[in-house]
């Protein structure tokens, strides 16, 4: 799976590299895509999804592009990512058109939560002493915590404390991507338990939350 899922990271790479230098991430069990940090697309299940806001959504509706859409306990629950079909790719003037959209959507709306200077702490998850953890660590603002994301950003904070457990890690994925801990994509979840298990830091016996 992993091999489809980088063919088509390639491919949305070299069809939209007028937009920028695309950097990819593990996210949601699948890629992210980004340009200067702004996260526009993710590639989940061999597929491309753009990404849509308030201000855009209804571009991407009137292009007939399909809404991504996940089971959680049997309830449909849809995000604002619109999945790249066959037609488009084909038509790459047009998916560049789109995906510009979706780029400047999303630095818009970075912009917009840089001007609430609203705290880290104000994120779910966020508490005060993980505030204070991440600013030791180096990370001051969300646009910082958006940028690095959630692995990075533990990575950083386990130079300061070996002993972090996973709940941490995902603690932090869920504030950057808006859900409680408990409420993470489970795709995403066992995404991430996986890498921890894999990058842990050396550690004692001891555990700590």
């Amino acid at each position: 799976m992993k091999s489809i899922y980088k063919q088509r990271v390639e491919q949305a790479k070299n069809c939209l590299a007028p937009l920028g230098e695309i950097c990819s991430r593990t996210q949601f069990g699948g890629y992210s895509l980004s340009v200067g940090g702004a996260i526009f697309a993710l590639v989940m299940k061999e597929n491309l999804y753009l990404r849509a806001n308030e201000k855009n959504e209804r571009v991407f509706i009137k292009h007939g592009l399909p809404r991504m859409a996940y089971s959680k306990r049997g309830i449909a629950i849809r995000l604002r990512y619109y999945r790249v079909e066959q037609a488009l790719w084909e038509n790459e003037t047009l998916l560049l058109a789109l995906a510009r959209i979706a780029l400047e959507g999303t630095r818009q709306d970075v912009a917009e939560r840089a001007a609430d200077n609203q705290r880290l702490k104000d994120l779910p998850n966020i508490g005060i002493n993980m505030e204070r953890r991440l600013w030791v660590a180096g990370i001051e603002d969300r646009q910082q915590l958006y940028y690095y994301g959630a692995k990075e950003c533990f990575l950083k904070l386990s130079r300061f404390n070996k002993l972090l457990s996973v709940n941490v890690l995902l603690a932090l994925e869920g504030a950057i991507t808006g859900f409680h801990q408990a409420a993470l994509p489970a795709a995403s979840r066992n995404e991430l338990i996986a890498w921890f298990e894999e990058n842990k830091p050396e550690r004692s016996a001891r555990t700590n939350k």
